[in-house]
């Protein structure tokens, strides 16, 4: 076996969230560094914008089926070679590729360290050394490729030859190292296991390199209907605020107000408010104000009556003063000589202000009724203006709310996942004016290239991100998918080829349920079954009920066994599939126990499973506070049939537990999530790599049918109409082969004789598929 390693080093210019995207027309290999086997590394370097024919043509046409194309974080240098002839006539013929991050993320379990890997953080364990500081320092200072010192540069890559070890040999002794440590402390499976990842890495490459077109005008036109409905979705939940002070003026952006909102609790406001005295008085600044005297002492005007402008009189008592017209009058003192004689006396005295109260800003609080309880695992260390609790407002918590099915509730949901949309699939704009969103990632070509990631999760489920294509509303929820069209325009469309009920068709594999396994072989409907073993019915007469008659209570009760049966399978617990479906916990347990009586051998491998956790379970250094006491976290792992390592660590334990002293435990939930979430993003994976390998031997149908990116349990392709067509019930036959591929990867641990069937389907859009028939 030989094995060819090489690195790059681009320019790096950032793209659409891509860090030296191989996407950027600005970018371009600056150095390429390269060795076969354990020969000395060798480079080239390039000053001027330079793209094609890096690769050594010669060293690339000497590798065979079986020889090996190193690399570390290798997708990256993939996506910058792609297009060279030499590489896929390499793939083509048979020969393999090495990624020793995602190798070494699986020989670790896919414990949260060894996810997204950097090469310092295993180099030295496998006899290389530290990158050169100099070098990540000019990058981290803003510094492009191109301007770090050529010299520099080369030791980075490829070392001097006696002290530094350049990337070049670290990737070769990290490869040389892992196989090694493979060979010898892993079982069988697990090299068949790794080399089957490593083909679903190229996939999952070949669908990035291809993006996903997205037809920018029209996702214009649904944001635009997306903000309109936002603005109706707002008015209508702004009529659910009470009566505020108007000085409170509510704010949808302050979690605390939303929170005090959905759940009740204080919100502090402040108010102007008038200083009073002892009395309860208000109390007012002071002015200065002319008062005319009587018998010598003031008297506010308010108080007199002016007869012209320098005399005042005051009314009195009959026989008092002078009388005018029957009533008696007492004249202001006058001056009696002088310049000023005849003219009023008056005295300025300090009187309230009426028009400047005094008083101040101060708090006041509000309290808010709430329209729905609270999870107690929401809570949040903030509090309110009283010292309640603040509880999460986050869009999980707001999801599990709506399924409450509450006036409010669902008024909230739909504004919040309008809102949500809008700056996930569309875009918003922030106050500086910055936008965010999908549409800000998508080039002038109309290709969205998102990344796909291999070692991002704890199950080894691939994940997506910028954008994340994994998470997009389903079809009859939103009108995210219309965006998604083909790049052939009206000659083509775009394909979706989905798993049936995976989840469950891995549950017959795993725990070998004989009533299971053969269920899945007659094709029975699982939801049917569960709702007819619930109510006590016959299995047909649900099935026509839901099929045939179209039974709208029998239709509900399918949907919430559908629900039941993917949570369960996952390893919710049955309080939480209760309220995270609506259900009553009750109708929940007669699911469970339908499902136990029916399918004894899912309880059976569960517990399997629970006795080999606690048996295996050795204590790490990784620390556990609770309640302020240290509890050092325990692990343990379970091996899978293909090798496949699944990890677990102790957690806190719930109340009740720490009421018996038992203060670690593993999560039960966790425990029954990871096998079979794992095993079929295994399954994907791995027949993703037989879909690459079968596209490669047709030279991917000159660009005219691509794979472009996959979802969970299915795959997309964007093609010629008439090519997706004819070769549909090829790629419904290499994605229901798994039985095949497995039992003949894995013959000593793998005997899978129940079917996986795949639904195609077809369509203009992403959203507006019909299913195709064979």
């Amino acid at each position: 076996m030989n094995v060819f390693t090489f690195d790059l080093e681009t320019e790096n210019h950032t793209l659409n969230k891509r860090k030296a995207s191989p996407f950027d027309p600005r970018n371009y290999i600056v150095q390429v560094g390269w060795s076969t086997n354990n020969a000395p590394p060798q480079e080239k370097y390039y000053t001027h914008n330079h793209r094609e024919h890096v690769l050594p043509v010669a060293e690339i046409d000497a590798l065979q089926q079986g020889d090996i194309i190193n690399g570390f974080n290798i997708k990256f240098d993939l996506l910058w070679v792609w297009q060279e002839p030499c590489l896929q006539r390499a793939l083509k013929r048979g020969v393999l590729i090495w990624c020793g991050q995602y190798a070494e993320y699986l020989m670790a379990g896919q414990v949260p360290e060894a996810q997204m890997c950097a090469m310092n953080d295993v180099a030295e364990q496998y006899g290389g050394g530290q990158k050169i500081d100099a070098v990540k320092d000019m990058w981290n200072d803003g510094k492009l490729t191109s301007q770090i010192p050529r010299d520099l540069l080369t030791d980075y890559l490829i070392g001097d030859g006696e002290e530094i070890v350049g990337d070049v040999r670290n990737t070769f002794l990290i490869f040389k190292g892992q196989m090694l440590e493979i060979t010898q402390k892993y079982s069988a499976e697990f090299l068949t296991m790794v080399r089957n990842s490593m083909d679903g890495l190229l996939a999952t490459t070949f669908m990035e390199y291809n993006g996903v077109y997205c037809d920018k005008q029209r996702g214009e036109e649904l944001r635009t209907q997306q903000a309109a409905e936002l603005q109706v979705a707002i008015t209508e939940l702004n009529e659910f605020l009470p009566e505020l002070p108007p000085e409170l003026v509510f704010n949808w952006g302050s979690s605390l107000q939303v929170s005090c909102l959905i759940f009740g609790g204080y919100v502090k406001y402040q108010k102007w408010l008038a200083h009073v005295d002892e009395n309860n008085n208000m109390i007012y600044a002071k002015k200065d104000e002319k008062q005319p005297l009587f018998g010598g002492d003031p008297l506010p005007v308010g108080e007199c009556i002016k007869i012209n402008d320098t005399l005042y009189v005051l009314e009195s008592v009959e026989g008092t003063g002078f009388e005018h017209k029957g009533k008696w009058y007492v004249m202001q003192d006058t001056y009696k000589s002088g310049l000023r004689a005849g003219e009023g006396k008056f005295k300025n005295v300090k009187v309230d202000n009426k028009d400047k109260p005094k008083g101040a800003l101060q708090d006041q609080y509000f309290k808010f009724d709430g329209y729905t309880k609270p999870k107690d695992k929401w809570a949040g260390s903030r509090e309110d203006a009283f010292g309640n609790p603040i509880y999460s407002t986050a869009s999980d918590v707001i999801e599990e709310l709506g399924k409450r099915n509450l006036p409010f509730t669902n008024a909230l949901v739909r504004r919040t996942g309008l809102d949500k949309d809008l700056g996930t699939y569309y875009w918003k704009e922030d106050k500086a004016g910055k936008r965010k969103g999908m549409l800000t990632l998508v080039d002038d070509s109309n290709i969205v290239h998102h990344k796909i990631n291999h070692t991002s999760t704890i199950t080894r489920r691939l994940s997506s991100s910028d954008p994340n294509l994994q998470n997009i509303p389903r079809g009859d929820t939103s009108s995210v998918k219309e965006m998604f069209t083909s790049r052939f325009g009206h000659e083509g469309q775009v394909g979706e080829f989905d798993y049936s009920q995976l989840e469950v068709v891995v549950q017959g594999v795993l725990t070998k349920d004989k009533q299971l396994c053969q269920d899945l072989r007659d094709r029975v409907d699982f939801h049917c079954k569960r709702l007819a073993a619930k109510m006590g019915l016959d299995y047909q007469q649900v099935w026509d009920k839901c099929h045939v008659e179209e039974d709208a209570e029998f239709k509900k009760g399918r949907t919430g066994a559908k629900i039941f049966s993917f949570q369960r399978a996952y390893g919710a617990g049955l309080p939480t599939i209760s309220e995270e479906t609506g259900m009553p916990l009750s109708e929940v347990e007669a699911l469970a126990e339908a499902e136990n009586q029916l399918y004894p051998g899912i309880q059976i491998f569960d517990d399997m499973m629970a006795k080999h956790i606690d048996m295996n379970r050795y204590q790490t250094d990784l620390n556990l506070f609770i309640n302020g006491v240290l509890f050092k976290r325990g692990q343990s792992h379970w091996d899978s049939p293909t090798g496949t390592r699944y990890t677990w660590r102790e957690n806190e334990s719930l109340p009740f537990m720490q009421q018996k002293g038992v203060y670690t435990s593993f999560s039960p939930t966790q425990r029954k999530n990871y096998p079979v979430q794992g095993f079929g993003g295994e399954i994907v994976q791995t027949i993703l790599g037989k879909l690459f390998r079968w596209s490669l031997s047709h030279d991917h149908f000159d660009g005219k049918l691509l794979m472009t990116n996959t979802v969970h349990d299915c795959v997309w392709f964007d093609g010629l109409s008439h090519l997706i067509k004819e070769h549909a019930p090829t790629i419904t036959q290499i994605m229901e082969s798994v039985p095949e591929v497995f039992n003949k990867a894995f013959p000593n641990t793998l005997d899978i004789d129940v079917p996986f069937p795949v639904e195609g389907e077809v369509g203009n859009n992403m959203k507006e598929m019909t299913v195709i028939k064979h």
